[in-house]
């Protein structure tokens, strides 16, 4: 629009992908099986990046238990002006699909203490693992723990790790960050960082995935306080 002073934003990609599927599905999440999807991309426009993700899945059904495994990496590579991007698609490691603890009120506790914010958890490149172990806790009388149809669910034992990284704060470097509503700077170490904790994952009427969740954190040195959310939408991987 006359008068103001914006800039167009184009972006376009092609990509190619290696996909494979081989599970039985439960009520919330696969309970045997496995999934991969391995995925070479490149982005061309305002800003350009080569992109590369790995996704391995696998599953093993130990009636009544699932034991759940996930590797995943994800990478922008020798990016040109990423930041218009990470401004509306930023590559987060705090998104609830990688790991819990990091999103919502759940993150905005952690950065009011002055702990982490959402600087210290975005990058170039990210690398995730996740293991469950996962309980059918209601639904059908041949799976379920208590049959219940209407609300079918997983009880969930998890643990997150990932790692996210960019030029400007590589792995094993402190970093400076301004804190969020504490308003102080926070020294960052970019290392490893963990979660886990244990969820009830909920299939709403067969239509809305809800996952309420404790977490305790790892990061920076040490744990953290313990942290709840709820995860919306989000079915089990």
């Amino acid at each position: 629009p006359q008068g103001f002073n914006f800039e167009p934003f184009r972006l376009t990609n092609a990509y190619v992908a290696l996909v494979g599927d081989k599970t039985t599905f439960g009520t919330v999440a696969p309970l045997n099986g496995y999934r991969y999807r391995f995925q070479l991309g490149q982005y061309f426009g305002s800003t350009s990046f080569t992109d590369v993700l790995i996704d391995a899945r696998k599953y093993i059904f130990l009636k009544p238990l699932t034991l759940a495994g996930k590797i995943q990496y994800n990478g922008r590579l020798n990016p040109k002006n990423l930041e218009s991007l990470n401004q509306v698609n930023p590559l987060y490691l705090g998104f609830p699909w990688y790991m819990h603890g990091f999103f919502g009120n759940a993150l905005l506790k952690q950065s009011r203490d002055g702990l982490i914010n959402q600087n210290a958890l975005s990058g170039e490149q990210l690398a995730v693992a996740n293991f469950e172990v996962r309980l059918p806790f209601t639904g059908p009388e041949q799976i379920a723990l208590i049959p219940l149809n209407f609300a079918p669910s997983d009880l969930n034992f998890f643990v997150d790790a990932g790692m996210v990284w960019s030029q400007e704060n590589k792995l094993g470097e402190v970093n400076s960050f301004v804190g969020g509503f504490s308003g102080n700077s926070i020294d960052f170490k970019n290392d490893l960082i963990l979660t886990t904790g244990m969820s009830l994952r909920v299939n709403v009427l067969g239509y809305i995935i809800v996952e309420p969740y404790f977490a305790l954190p790892f990061y920076n040195g040490g744990k953290k306080p313990m942290v709840t959310g709820v995860n919306f939408m989000i079915p089990g991987w």
